[in-house]
Protein backbone atom coordinates (compact mmCIF):
# COMPACT_ATOMS: atom_id res chain seq x y z
CA UNK A 1 0.00 0.00 0.00
CA UNK A 2 0.90 3.19 -0.85
CA UNK A 3 2.73 5.50 2.24
CA UNK A 4 3.06 8.79 0.63
CA UNK A 5 2.94 11.71 3.19
CA UNK A 6 1.27 15.13 2.01
CA UNK A 7 4.00 17.40 3.36
CA UNK A 8 2.83 20.79 3.71
CA UNK A 9 5.28 23.51 3.17
CA UNK A 10 6.39 26.10 5.94
CA UNK A 11 4.30 28.96 5.65
CA UNK A 12 5.92 32.50 4.62
CA UNK A 13 5.27 35.73 5.11
CA UNK A 14 3.55 34.96 8.53
CA UNK A 15 3.38 37.94 9.51
CA UNK A 16 3.33 41.83 8.33
CA UNK A 17 6.91 43.28 9.07
CA UNK A 18 6.57 46.70 8.05
CA UNK A 19 8.50 49.13 9.29
CA UNK A 20 5.30 50.51 10.95
CA UNK A 21 5.29 47.16 13.48
CA UNK A 22 7.98 48.73 15.49
CA UNK A 23 8.21 52.40 15.40
CA UNK A 24 11.12 54.47 17.04
CA UNK A 25 10.83 56.67 19.97
CA UNK A 26 10.37 59.71 17.46
CA UNK A 27 7.53 58.22 15.28
CA UNK A 28 5.99 57.07 18.90
CA UNK A 29 6.01 61.07 20.33
CA UNK A 30 4.28 61.75 16.74
CA UNK A 31 2.08 59.08 17.00
CA UNK A 32 1.17 59.11 21.13
CA UNK A 33 -2.60 57.84 20.42
CA UNK A 34 -1.29 55.01 17.54
CA UNK A 35 1.69 54.20 20.30
CA UNK A 36 -0.43 53.92 23.41
CA UNK A 37 -2.60 50.87 21.45
CA UNK A 38 0.58 49.15 20.29
CA UNK A 39 3.03 46.52 21.57
CA UNK A 40 3.93 46.97 25.03
CA UNK A 41 7.71 47.03 24.83
CA UNK A 42 10.61 47.00 27.08
CA UNK A 43 12.52 50.35 25.56
CA UNK A 44 15.93 48.38 25.54
CA UNK A 45 13.82 45.54 23.92
CA UNK A 46 12.35 48.36 21.54
CA UNK A 47 15.94 49.62 20.57
CA UNK A 48 17.48 46.02 19.73
CA UNK A 49 13.69 45.18 17.69
CA UNK A 50 14.33 48.53 15.69
CA UNK A 51 18.10 47.54 14.77
CA UNK A 52 16.83 43.73 13.58
CA UNK A 53 14.32 45.01 11.84
CA UNK A 54 17.01 47.48 10.04
CA UNK A 55 19.04 44.37 9.38
CA UNK A 56 16.00 42.42 7.69
CA UNK A 57 15.09 45.15 5.51
CA UNK A 58 18.84 44.74 4.22
CA UNK A 59 19.26 40.83 4.07
CA UNK A 60 21.57 41.18 6.78
CA UNK A 61 20.81 38.28 8.43
CA UNK A 62 23.62 37.81 10.72
CA UNK A 63 23.11 40.91 12.10
CA UNK A 64 19.26 40.74 12.67
CA UNK A 65 19.95 37.28 14.78
CA UNK A 66 22.68 39.18 16.48
CA UNK A 67 20.45 41.67 17.49
CA UNK A 68 17.65 39.49 18.49
CA UNK A 69 20.01 37.33 20.84
CA UNK A 70 21.13 41.02 22.67
CA UNK A 71 17.14 41.50 22.86
CA UNK A 72 16.33 38.03 24.63
CA UNK A 73 17.65 38.44 27.93
CA UNK A 74 15.90 41.58 28.43
CA UNK A 75 12.71 40.90 27.39
CA UNK A 76 10.62 41.20 30.12
CA UNK A 77 7.14 41.19 28.89
CA UNK A 78 4.62 38.89 26.54
CA UNK A 79 4.79 41.71 23.80
CA UNK A 80 8.87 41.80 24.29
CA UNK A 81 9.29 38.07 23.35
CA UNK A 82 6.15 37.92 21.00
CA UNK A 83 7.90 40.49 18.77
CA UNK A 84 11.42 39.16 19.59
CA UNK A 85 10.09 35.81 18.20
CA UNK A 86 7.91 37.09 14.92
CA UNK A 87 11.48 38.84 13.91
CA UNK A 88 13.17 35.06 14.21
CA UNK A 89 10.54 33.69 11.73
CA UNK A 90 11.12 36.47 9.21
CA UNK A 91 15.38 36.08 9.97
CA UNK A 92 15.17 32.05 9.75
CA UNK A 93 13.00 32.33 6.56
CA UNK A 94 15.20 35.14 5.10
CA UNK A 95 18.50 33.60 5.65
CA UNK A 96 16.71 29.44 4.90
CA UNK A 97 17.34 28.32 8.91
CA UNK A 98 14.88 25.82 10.08
CA UNK A 99 16.25 25.86 13.65
CA UNK A 100 15.94 29.89 13.70
CA UNK A 101 12.01 29.33 12.35
CA UNK A 102 11.29 26.95 14.55
CA UNK A 103 13.08 28.67 17.55
CA UNK A 104 11.04 31.68 16.58
CA UNK A 105 7.82 29.83 15.72
CA UNK A 106 8.01 28.38 19.32
CA UNK A 107 8.94 31.57 20.88
CA UNK A 108 5.67 33.28 19.43
CA UNK A 109 2.89 30.58 20.81
CA UNK A 110 5.30 30.89 24.23
CA UNK A 111 4.57 34.33 24.44
CA UNK A 112 1.14 33.87 24.82
CA UNK A 113 0.11 36.72 22.04
CA UNK A 114 -0.45 35.16 18.88
CA UNK A 115 -4.27 35.67 18.30
CA UNK A 116 -6.30 32.03 17.75
CA UNK A 117 -5.52 32.15 13.78
CA UNK A 118 -1.85 32.71 14.34
CA UNK A 119 -1.32 30.13 16.58
CA UNK A 120 -3.11 27.68 14.11
CA UNK A 121 -0.84 28.89 11.38
CA UNK A 122 2.20 28.79 13.86
CA UNK A 123 1.65 25.32 14.71
CA UNK A 124 1.33 23.95 11.40
CA UNK A 125 4.48 25.35 10.50
CA UNK A 126 6.17 23.70 13.33
CA UNK A 127 4.30 20.32 12.10
CA UNK A 128 6.12 20.60 8.98
CA UNK A 129 9.35 21.26 10.31
CA UNK A 130 9.09 18.40 12.85
CA UNK A 131 7.86 16.03 10.11
CA UNK A 132 10.81 17.02 7.69
CA UNK A 133 13.26 16.90 10.52
CA UNK A 134 12.02 13.11 11.03
CA UNK A 135 10.53 13.98 14.66
CA UNK A 136 7.05 12.39 13.98
CA UNK A 137 6.17 12.66 17.40
CA UNK A 138 6.52 16.01 17.21
CA UNK A 139 5.00 16.39 14.01
CA UNK A 140 1.71 14.44 15.80
CA UNK A 141 1.79 16.93 18.54
CA UNK A 142 1.41 19.89 16.26
CA UNK A 143 -0.87 18.47 13.68
CA UNK A 144 -3.37 17.57 16.61
CA UNK A 145 -3.40 21.10 17.38
CA UNK A 146 -4.17 22.44 14.51
CA UNK A 147 -6.99 19.83 13.99
CA UNK A 148 -8.37 20.68 17.36
CA UNK A 149 -8.49 24.09 16.66
CA UNK A 150 -10.17 23.05 13.08
CA UNK A 151 -12.02 20.18 12.62
CA UNK A 152 -12.54 20.28 8.87
CA UNK A 153 -8.72 20.54 7.93
CA UNK A 154 -8.54 17.74 5.87
CA UNK A 155 -4.95 17.99 5.15
CA UNK A 156 -3.71 17.73 8.14
CA UNK A 157 -6.47 14.89 9.02
CA UNK A 158 -4.52 12.88 6.09
CA UNK A 159 -1.20 13.70 7.56
CA UNK A 160 -2.03 12.48 11.41
CA UNK A 161 -3.54 9.45 9.56
CA UNK A 162 -0.08 8.56 7.17
CA UNK A 163 1.73 9.32 10.62
CA UNK A 164 -0.46 6.63 12.42
CA UNK A 165 -0.12 4.04 10.89
CA UNK A 166 3.53 3.80 9.98
CA UNK A 167 3.74 3.99 13.63
CA UNK A 168 3.38 0.58 14.55
CA UNK A 169 4.35 1.34 18.12
CA UNK A 170 0.79 2.79 18.36
CA UNK A 171 -1.85 0.61 19.49
CA UNK A 172 -3.63 -0.95 16.57
CA UNK A 173 -6.42 0.86 17.18
CA UNK A 174 -5.50 3.87 17.42
CA UNK A 175 -3.75 3.98 13.86
CA UNK A 176 -6.94 2.58 12.60
CA UNK A 177 -9.09 5.30 14.28
CA UNK A 178 -6.44 7.93 12.90
CA UNK A 179 -7.09 6.52 9.15
CA UNK A 180 -10.98 6.69 10.19
CA UNK A 181 -10.98 10.30 11.09
CA UNK A 182 -9.64 11.38 8.37
CA UNK A 183 -12.08 9.98 6.04
CA UNK A 184 -14.60 11.51 8.28
CA UNK A 185 -13.18 14.57 8.20
CA UNK A 186 -12.54 14.61 4.03
CA UNK A 187 -16.70 13.72 3.47
CA UNK A 188 -17.34 16.64 5.73
CA UNK A 189 -15.11 18.85 3.33
CA UNK A 190 -16.71 17.12 0.80
CA UNK A 191 -13.87 15.31 -0.80
CA UNK A 192 -13.74 11.59 -1.56
CA UNK A 193 -11.43 10.25 0.87
CA UNK A 194 -7.98 8.75 -0.73
CA UNK A 195 -8.08 5.06 -0.97
CA UNK A 196 -5.32 4.33 1.06
CA UNK A 197 -6.86 5.52 4.17
CA UNK A 198 -9.32 2.41 3.40
CA UNK A 199 -6.48 -0.10 2.60
CA UNK A 200 -4.82 0.91 5.72
CA UNK A 201 -7.69 0.01 7.58
CA UNK A 202 -7.56 -3.06 6.51
CA UNK A 203 -4.39 -4.03 6.50
CA UNK A 204 -4.16 -3.00 10.11
CA UNK A 205 -6.86 -4.96 11.06
CA UNK A 206 -5.43 -7.96 9.38
CA UNK A 207 -1.92 -7.72 10.51
CA UNK A 208 -3.37 -7.22 14.20
CA UNK A 209 -5.66 -9.96 14.13
CA UNK A 210 -8.74 -7.43 14.51
CA UNK A 211 -10.97 -10.51 13.68
CA UNK A 212 -14.13 -7.86 14.61
CA UNK A 213 -12.96 -5.33 12.05
CA UNK A 214 -12.00 -6.98 9.36
CA UNK A 215 -15.25 -7.42 7.32
CA UNK A 216 -16.48 -4.27 8.28
CA UNK A 217 -13.24 -2.18 7.01
CA UNK A 218 -13.15 -4.81 4.16
CA UNK A 219 -16.92 -4.41 3.17
CA UNK A 220 -15.64 0.02 3.39
CA UNK A 221 -12.39 -0.42 1.07
CA UNK A 222 -14.60 -2.41 -1.62
CA UNK A 223 -17.63 -0.31 -1.30
CA UNK A 224 -15.53 3.00 -1.45
CA UNK A 225 -12.88 1.80 -4.08
CA UNK A 226 -14.81 -1.21 -5.77
CA UNK A 227 -11.48 -2.59 -8.09
CA UNK A 228 -10.42 -5.87 -9.06
CA UNK A 229 -7.23 -5.44 -6.32
CA UNK A 230 -9.35 -4.03 -3.64
CA UNK A 231 -11.87 -6.87 -4.08
CA UNK A 232 -9.16 -9.47 -3.77
CA UNK A 233 -7.94 -7.90 -0.41
CA UNK A 234 -11.21 -7.68 1.20
CA UNK A 235 -12.49 -11.42 0.32
CA UNK A 236 -8.47 -12.65 1.19
CA UNK A 237 -9.56 -10.80 5.22
CA UNK A 238 -12.72 -12.55 4.71
CA UNK A 239 -11.20 -15.85 4.46
CA UNK A 240 -8.71 -15.39 6.74
CA UNK A 241 -11.13 -13.89 9.27
CA UNK A 242 -13.75 -17.13 9.33
CA UNK A 243 -13.55 -20.73 8.52
CA UNK A 244 -15.55 -21.86 5.53
CA UNK A 245 -16.96 -25.48 4.40
CA UNK A 246 -16.59 -26.02 1.10
CA UNK A 247 -20.00 -24.60 0.25
CA UNK A 248 -19.29 -21.26 1.58
CA UNK A 249 -15.80 -21.35 -0.31
CA UNK A 250 -17.64 -22.36 -3.33
CA UNK A 251 -19.86 -19.16 -2.81
CA UNK A 252 -16.98 -17.17 -1.94
CA UNK A 253 -15.01 -18.07 -5.03
CA UNK A 254 -18.40 -17.23 -7.20
CA UNK A 255 -17.97 -13.85 -5.78
CA UNK A 256 -14.77 -13.47 -7.15
CA UNK A 257 -14.86 -14.88 -10.10
CA UNK A 258 -18.14 -12.29 -10.51
CA UNK A 259 -15.84 -9.19 -9.18
CA UNK A 260 -12.64 -9.88 -11.16
CA UNK A 261 -10.68 -10.70 -8.26
CA UNK A 262 -9.50 -14.48 -9.18
CA UNK A 263 -5.93 -13.41 -9.78
CA UNK A 264 -3.65 -16.29 -9.60
CA UNK A 265 -3.26 -19.86 -11.14
CA UNK A 266 -4.23 -21.40 -7.80
CA UNK A 267 -7.17 -19.83 -7.42
CA UNK A 268 -8.96 -21.07 -10.52
CA UNK A 269 -7.62 -24.35 -9.87
CA UNK A 270 -8.82 -24.57 -6.38
CA UNK A 271 -12.20 -22.89 -8.05
CA UNK A 272 -12.57 -25.33 -10.42
CA UNK A 273 -11.77 -28.49 -8.05
CA UNK A 274 -14.19 -27.36 -5.55
CA UNK A 275 -16.93 -27.55 -8.16
CA UNK A 276 -15.91 -30.64 -9.95
CA UNK A 277 -16.11 -32.14 -6.13
CA UNK A 278 -19.69 -30.75 -5.37
CA UNK A 279 -20.73 -32.51 -8.38
CA UNK A 280 -20.74 -29.03 -10.68
CA UNK A 281 -18.88 -30.32 -13.65
CA UNK A 282 -20.31 -27.61 -16.44
CA UNK A 283 -19.02 -24.44 -13.31
CA UNK A 284 -15.93 -26.21 -13.08
CA UNK A 285 -14.91 -27.01 -16.53
CA UNK A 286 -16.65 -22.84 -16.85
CA UNK A 287 -14.09 -21.77 -14.71
CA UNK A 288 -11.10 -23.78 -16.29
CA UNK A 289 -11.46 -22.03 -19.65
CA UNK A 290 -11.66 -18.43 -18.24
CA UNK A 291 -8.54 -19.24 -16.51
CA UNK A 292 -6.88 -20.39 -19.86
CA UNK A 293 -8.54 -17.68 -21.88
CA UNK A 294 -6.82 -14.94 -19.68
CA UNK A 295 -3.47 -16.67 -19.64
CA UNK A 296 -3.67 -17.40 -15.76
CA UNK A 297 -3.93 -20.96 -16.14
CA UNK A 298 -1.57 -23.03 -18.03
CA UNK A 299 -3.34 -26.34 -19.62
CA UNK A 300 0.16 -27.85 -20.07
CA UNK A 301 0.24 -28.30 -16.17
CA UNK A 302 -0.49 -31.59 -14.66
CA UNK A 303 -2.71 -29.61 -11.79
CA UNK A 304 -4.88 -28.52 -14.83
CA UNK A 305 -4.87 -32.18 -16.69
CA UNK A 306 -6.55 -33.57 -13.23
CA UNK A 307 -9.01 -31.30 -12.92
CA UNK A 308 -10.12 -31.12 -16.53
CA UNK A 309 -9.96 -35.32 -17.37
CA UNK A 310 -12.60 -35.57 -13.75
CA UNK A 311 -15.20 -32.66 -16.18
CA UNK A 312 -14.66 -33.67 -20.07
CA UNK A 313 -17.33 -32.25 -22.40
CA UNK A 314 -19.15 -35.39 -22.62
CA UNK A 315 -20.02 -35.25 -18.64
CA UNK A 316 -21.24 -31.62 -18.47
CA UNK A 317 -23.50 -32.17 -21.09
CA UNK A 318 -24.85 -35.26 -19.46
CA UNK A 319 -24.84 -33.42 -16.15
CA UNK A 320 -27.04 -30.36 -18.25
CA UNK A 321 -29.12 -32.81 -19.93
CA UNK A 322 -30.47 -34.76 -16.32
CA UNK A 323 -31.84 -31.16 -14.75
CA UNK A 324 -35.27 -31.29 -16.36
CA UNK A 325 -36.08 -34.75 -15.09
CA UNK A 326 -34.64 -33.68 -11.50
CA UNK A 327 -36.49 -30.45 -11.60
CA UNK A 328 -39.70 -32.48 -11.97
CA UNK A 329 -38.57 -35.12 -9.11
CA UNK A 330 -37.63 -32.04 -7.02
CA UNK A 331 -41.45 -31.05 -6.87
CA UNK A 332 -42.70 -34.17 -5.64
CA UNK A 333 -40.08 -34.75 -2.75
CA UNK A 334 -41.26 -34.78 0.47
CA UNK A 335 -38.26 -32.13 1.39
CA UNK A 336 -36.53 -29.24 -0.21
CA UNK A 337 -32.87 -31.22 -0.66
CA UNK A 338 -33.56 -31.97 -4.41
CA UNK A 339 -34.43 -28.85 -5.26
CA UNK A 340 -31.61 -27.18 -3.34
CA UNK A 341 -29.19 -29.65 -5.71
CA UNK A 342 -31.00 -29.26 -8.78
CA UNK A 343 -30.99 -25.10 -8.15
CA UNK A 344 -27.21 -25.86 -7.58
CA UNK A 345 -27.09 -27.72 -11.02
CA UNK A 346 -28.87 -25.12 -13.20
CA UNK A 347 -26.55 -22.21 -11.31
CA UNK A 348 -23.54 -23.94 -12.08
CA UNK A 349 -24.57 -24.17 -15.91
CA UNK A 350 -25.37 -20.16 -15.37
CA UNK A 351 -28.95 -21.07 -15.88
CA UNK A 352 -30.67 -18.70 -13.65
CA UNK A 353 -34.27 -18.49 -14.29
CA UNK A 354 -34.03 -22.05 -13.53
CA UNK A 355 -32.04 -22.23 -10.67
CA UNK A 356 -34.54 -19.65 -9.00
CA UNK A 357 -37.44 -21.03 -8.41
CA UNK A 358 -35.76 -23.90 -7.42
CA UNK A 359 -34.49 -22.37 -4.85
CA UNK A 360 -37.60 -21.13 -3.46
CA UNK A 361 -39.16 -24.26 -3.48
CA UNK A 362 -36.16 -25.67 -1.39
CA UNK A 363 -37.21 -22.99 1.07
CA UNK A 364 -40.76 -23.72 1.28
CA UNK A 365 -40.33 -27.29 1.43
CA UNK A 366 -37.77 -27.16 4.29
CA UNK A 367 -35.30 -29.42 5.66
CA UNK A 368 -32.29 -27.55 3.79
CA UNK A 369 -29.49 -24.95 5.11
CA UNK A 370 -31.66 -22.11 4.34
CA UNK A 371 -28.49 -20.21 4.74
CA UNK A 372 -26.82 -21.93 1.98
CA UNK A 373 -29.97 -21.74 -0.19
CA UNK A 374 -31.24 -18.11 0.75
CA UNK A 375 -27.58 -16.97 -0.22
CA UNK A 376 -27.84 -18.95 -3.90
CA UNK A 377 -31.26 -17.43 -4.83
CA UNK A 378 -29.46 -14.32 -3.99
CA UNK A 379 -27.01 -14.87 -6.76
CA UNK A 380 -29.27 -16.43 -9.22
CA UNK A 381 -31.77 -13.31 -8.61
CA UNK A 382 -28.86 -11.32 -8.72
CA UNK A 383 -27.64 -12.18 -12.19
CA UNK A 384 -31.20 -12.22 -13.48
CA UNK A 385 -31.76 -9.09 -12.79
CA UNK A 386 -33.95 -9.20 -10.31
CA UNK A 387 -32.23 -6.59 -7.62
CA UNK A 388 -34.94 -6.40 -4.83
CA UNK A 389 -35.69 -9.77 -4.95
CA UNK A 390 -31.64 -10.78 -4.48
CA UNK A 391 -31.52 -8.04 -1.87
CA UNK A 392 -34.06 -9.53 -0.21
CA UNK A 393 -32.92 -12.76 0.45
CA UNK A 394 -29.47 -12.07 1.04
CA UNK A 395 -30.55 -9.97 3.82
CA UNK A 396 -32.19 -13.27 4.89
CA UNK A 397 -28.95 -14.98 5.23
CA UNK A 398 -28.09 -15.51 8.77
CA UNK A 399 -24.87 -17.58 10.52
CA UNK A 400 -21.15 -17.13 10.34
CA UNK A 401 -19.75 -17.14 7.80
CA UNK A 402 -22.42 -16.70 5.53
CA UNK A 403 -23.68 -13.66 7.19
CA UNK A 404 -20.65 -11.69 6.87
CA UNK A 405 -19.95 -13.60 2.86
CA UNK A 406 -23.80 -11.76 2.17
CA UNK A 407 -22.67 -8.40 3.31
CA UNK A 408 -20.07 -8.64 0.27
CA UNK A 409 -22.46 -10.23 -1.94
CA UNK A 410 -24.89 -7.13 -1.13
CA UNK A 411 -21.75 -4.99 -2.10
CA UNK A 412 -21.53 -6.54 -5.38
CA UNK A 413 -25.03 -6.33 -5.84
CA UNK A 414 -25.11 -2.72 -5.63
CA UNK A 415 -22.47 -2.04 -7.90
CA UNK A 416 -23.95 -4.23 -10.12
CA UNK A 417 -26.38 -1.23 -11.72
Amino acid sequence: MAKAFRNLAVATALLSLGGAMIATPAAAREKKEEAAKGPKLTESVRKQLVIAQDKIKASDWPGALEALRAAEPLAATPDDKYYIANLKIATGQGSKDQAVIKEGLEGALASGQANPEQQITFAHALGDLAFNAKDYAGATRYYQQVLQANPNDAAIAENLARLAFDNRALPPAQRMAALAQAIAVAERAGKKPEQFFYQGRLQIALDSKQTAEVNSVGGALVHAYPTPKNWESAIYGFRSNLRMDEQADLDTYRLQRLTGSLTGEGQYLDYAQTAQLRGLPGESRAVLAEGVAKKIVDPSKPSYAEISRAVPPAKVAADRASLPASEKQAASSPNGKLASATGDGYLAHADYAKAAPLYRLALTKGGVDTARVNMRLGIALGMSGDKAGSEAAFKAVSGEPRASLAKYWLEWLAQKG
